[in-house]
């Protein structure tokens, strides 16, 4: 997500792409963690206070923010934002009410810059009943894009989606670093 996100960030000069986690220490001890890790110095300059990046692509600088929304009315205080990226990690601990709202903000004014949307999750949580039916887990192939159909009354086509599954083998540095891992599962 970390990544996708400074690529992105890269190949769209001028853009905001948002990272997101449920609470600031969940964030803080993740995201922003590890990106301090992976962001390289030489085009990417970190704001503690402001928690974002700034990322210098030639020209128009791109940004990428960290946020959280402990509450579920948190969402609120990103109404007038716009990003063009939104990153949420472990996303089904947010409800669909909440992704909904932040889904909102997720627009371009700038000609050339198609909106992304990623989100990361573990099954389980409060969220989980949401995302099997939004990914279409179980109705639809996994890896392949697809678009819901419209409600009754909708003016515009849904956004397509596509379900792409992992599992505990497909991070074999994990498995290798804690053998004992699985069996804690």
């Amino acid at each position: 997500l970390l990544m996708d996100a400074l690529i992105f960030a890269f190949e769209n000069p001028g853009s905001t792409a948002n990272l997101m986690r449920r609470t600031f220490p969940e964030l803080e001890a993740s995201l922003i963690k590890k990106s301090l890790e992976l962001f390289p110095r030489e085009f990417c300059r970190y704001n503690s206070v402001k928690r974002q990046w700034t990322i210098a692509t030639g020209g128009k600088n791109s940004q990428v923010l960290f946020n959280h929304c402990d509450r579920a009315d948190d969402v609120y205080k990103h109404r007038s934002a716009e990003w063009q990226y939104l990153g949420v990690d472990e996303s089904t601990s947010f409800t669909q009410e909440m992704f909904d709202q932040l889904f909102t903000r997720v627009r371009a004014s700038t000609t050339g810059v198609k909106c992304k949307v990623r989100l990361c999750s573990n099954p389980g949580q409060l969220g989980h009943g949401w995302h099997k039916t939004y990914f279409g887990i179980g109705t639809q192939k996994p890896y392949e894009t697809w678009r819901p159909p419209k409600s009754v009354g909708d003016k515009y086509d849904p956004p397509t989606r596509a379900f792409i599954p992992a599992t505990i083998f497909d991070n074999p540095a994990l498995l290798a670093n804690d053998p004992g891992y699985l069996a804690r599962l």
